[in-house]
């Protein structure tokens, strides 16, 4: 099936990669279908090229130039859309270095911005939230690079995610509007598609998430594989899925 496609698209976070390691046959899937892979993460805390190199270092081979990331794809999308507006970005330092050398307009805390960008802040606190919050009642828009509340790492444990920071603004706020760039919404996946030169149907999507990888994927017609230990999954993961495709198992997958 896997040979079939164009473009076999991961999600990165219980995955690829679970907590500081490779994910169990994550290699052994690279090494199998690398040529084909595109990684399409939710991640707002990493550059293609650095998160390339560190993958490198866990013997899962995937260039800069077929890592699609929330992160830095809602940079991209603030300097062709709104150029020359005043950005807060509340997230990862190395997401506001990477908006800093694309010349994005960044605005420090205490000044007002058009548009708070809110990524995954390992810095995040109530001195945070307070003036995020303030920024947005005095009239700012909200980007979200992800709607994630939680991520899968090492020993069954999770931990938090941009959505759970976005629930703790909403509380203040209200009901508002906002936008997200990652996954479910389609940006990501027709980003992923352009660059494999896929069509929907020559793809195949596989994550651990069907509320972001699963949703998303569907809308944008793409089959889904479903990674984990609930009762719909295809596979527990990457090792157990390429078993399976190896001996024709991959129920309505294989071909």
């Amino acid at each position: 099936m896997f040979e079939t496609r164009k473009a076999v698209l991961l999600d990165m976070d219980g995955v690829i990669v679970l907590g500081a390691a490779a994910a169990p046959g994550a290699p052994a899937f690279l090494d199998r279908f690398g040529s084909q892979v595109c990684l399409v993460s939710n991640d707002s805390s990493s550059t293609p090229k650095a998160l390339s190199k560190y993958l490198s270092g866990l013997s899962i081979q995937i260039p800069a130039d077929r890592i699609i990331l929330a992160g830095s794809t809602s940079i991209d999308i603030l300097i062709k859309e709104i150029p020359g507006r005043r950005i807060l970005i509340r997230g990862a330092s190395s997401l506001q270095s990477l908006a800093k050398d694309a010349g994005v307009q960044l605005v420090p805390i205490g000044e007002q911005p058009d548009v708070v960008l809110l990524g995954r802040d390992p810095e995040f606190d109530v001195s945070t939230l307070e003036d995020v919050v303030r920024a947005i009642e005095d009239g700012a828009d909200l980007w979200v690079t992800n709607p994630d509340l939680r991520h899968p790492i090492e020993d069954g444990r999770y931990t938090y995610q941009t959505g759970a920071l976005l629930q703790s603004i909403l509380a203040c706020v209200g009901e508002i509007p906002y936008r997200i760039i990652g996954k479910p919404e389609p940006t990501l996946f027709e980003e992923a598609l352009r660059i494999m030169h896929s069509q929907p149907e020559e793809a195949v999507m596989i994550g651990d998430n069907p509320s972001t990888d699963g949703v998303g994927a569907f809308s944008a017609d793409i089959p889904f594989i479903l990674l984990g230990s609930s009762p719909e999954a295809e596979a527990a993961n990457l090792e157990e899925l390429l078993l399976k495709f190896e001996n024709k198992t991959l129920d309505h997958f294989c071909p």
